[in-house]
């Protein structure tokens, strides 16, 4: 992830509106809500990946009726 990248196409989308401010120490994650949400998504992802091959499975059916 290049973050000068990111910027300069946020700033491009933006007509050069966007402003880049400091996130107050208040508002930031911790450690403990980051890994929350990591393993949130984790198990998204993984139920993702069951419903594909579900789907897969039931495609193939109906394909060779």
């Amino acid at each position: 992830m290049n973050l000068r990248r990111i910027i300069r196409k946020e700033m491009a989308k933006s007509n050069g509106a966007a402003r880049v401010v400091k996130v107050p120490q208040k508002c930031r994650p911790t450690q403990e809500s980051l890994r929350e949400l990591e393993t949130e998504i984790a198990a998204q992802l993984n139920r993702n990946d069951v419903m594909r091959s579900r789907s897969m499975e039931r495609a193939s059916k109906m394909s060779a009726r």
